[in-house]
């Protein structure tokens, strides 16, 4: 997980001006009863460290099937409407997504069952066929942004595991890692929560190989992973194109499938 301190204290440093007019959170006049100017910032700059730009600074509220700050449509309305359904789902389940808009953030927060995912080790699958070159996004990083956030957001409720770590990685990048057996590899392998983004169709025989251990190894230890995948998990043989790991997850009847296209029959427990 990446170093947080030095964007940490720039923002204690802002928010303890902006909330407790004082120069330094160690100067809050409140702090002993619990000034809240650490934790918000803690939960800020893993926000900004972990996901990618310009991800981290929307919520469930911002996604409606358009490109970031255009109004070019990148999904269709139904598959868009689908998704956000099944985000809304996996983060704050029996919501229905008519009554999402109703709701103040704190009242959201207050129907958030993301610590029962992890309890659980729900693991994510978000996918839709698309072709990087050819094809514009689709919002398979959006949706793995949206729960990575809600799952970091909870280290500031009353009773969060504060030890939870997070991590994002591409899986080109993670490949690499294990291949050459980096000395990072064991800190995104243990993450509490981890993104595996633009996972391709086709994997080659020696990467499977040498991730298919790492992928076992946090299924077996209950860890979640939210897996972004550039093709349609259902078509074709699973562990003939990823490997078994991914295989093992795209037949888990536990795992929850996010889908960005229109698809049929597709349906979580």
């Amino acid at each position: 997980m990446k170093d947080i301190i030095v964007l940490k204290q720039q923002i204690e440093k802002k928010l303890a001006r902006e909330y407790c007019k004082v120069n330094d959170i160690q100067q809050c006049p409140n702090r002993a009863d619990g000034c809240t100017c650490a934790i918000a910032a803690e939960v800020q700059a893993y926000l900004r460290s972990i996901i990618p730009a310009p991800y981290y600074k929307f919520s469930i509220y911002d996604f409606n099937g358009m490109r970031d700050g255009t109004l070019e449509q990148v999904i269709d309305t139904d598959s868009a409407i689908i998704a956000k359904q099944k985000v809304v789902e996996f983060c704050w389940k029996n919501l229905d997504l008519k009554k999402l808009t109703d709701l103040k953030p704190e009242e959201l927060d207050n129907l958030s069952i993301i610590n029962k995912r992890r309890r659980d080790g729900t693991n994510v699958v978000v996918f839709a066929d698309t072709d990087m070159v050819a094809n514009p996004p689709k919002g398979k990083t959006f949706c793995a942004a949206l729960i990575l956030k809600e799952a970091i957001k909870h280290r500031a409720s009353i009773g969060a595991d504060r030890s939870e770590t997070y991590d994002w990685i591409e899986f080109s990048i993670l490949n690499h890692m294990i291949r050459s057996d980096d000395d990072g590899l064991a800190n995104i392998r243990n993450a509490d929560w981890l993104v595996i983004d633009n996972i391709p169709r086709n994997t080659k025989p020696g990467w499977r190989q040498c991730i298919d251990p790492f992928l076992m190894g946090r299924i077996s230890d209950g860890l979640p992973t939210i897996f972004v995948c550039r093709f349609d998990v259902r078509k074709g043989n699973g562990e003939m194109l990823s490997g078994m790991g991914l295989s093992k997850v795209f037949t888990d009847p536990k795992t929850f499938f996010i889908p960005l296209q229109k698809l049929e029959n597709l349906n979580n427990d």
